[in-house]
């Protein structure tokens, strides 16, 4: 999995302190099983000028979200998704991170299904789409 990001200067509104960004994920399902994304988190970080770092409320949902608000969703082995969807901020640089729940559809022996925790590793948004380096929330 990865993500990128690019500024969305159409949904942002400088004036009202409104930055939106659009982020590219692609999930790869590298398993000879199928799977299933049944839910995502979101942490998004705002980096204000005077160096501090605020920590936004957590956004989650059922499956993929994104635009068009996926829900869950099935994934063969091996295949892949992508999908886009838009974080907002009040500040014009900022981070995020976030995961994604995925099921095994089947486990050995018929085993109970099994939840893996996919990360989406901490990456930049920027108005400039300038490199942004990650610093601790207060």
């Amino acid at each position: 999995m990865g993500a990128t990001s690019s500024f969305d200067a159409v949904g942002s509104n400088s004036s009202d302190g409104v930055y939106r960004f659009r982020y590219d994920i692609q999930i790869n399902n590298v398993r000879e099983e199928e799977v299933s994304i049944v839910r995502h988190s979101w942490s998004r970080f705002e980096h204000h000028a005077d160096g501090r770092v605020r920590s936004l409320p957590e956004l989650t949902g059922t499956g993929l979200g994104g635009f068009s608000r996926l829900g869950p969703h099935r994934l063969a082995g091996p295949a892949s998704v992508r999908y886009q969807g838009v974080l907002e901020l009040g500040t014009p640089t900022g981070t995020a991170e976030g995961f994604f729940v995925l099921q095994i559809a089947k486990s050995f022996h018929d085993a109970p299904r099994r939840d893996l925790f996919v990360r989406i590793g901490r990456f930049g948004l920027s108005k400039n789409d300038e490199p942004v380096v990650p610093r601790a929330a207060i």
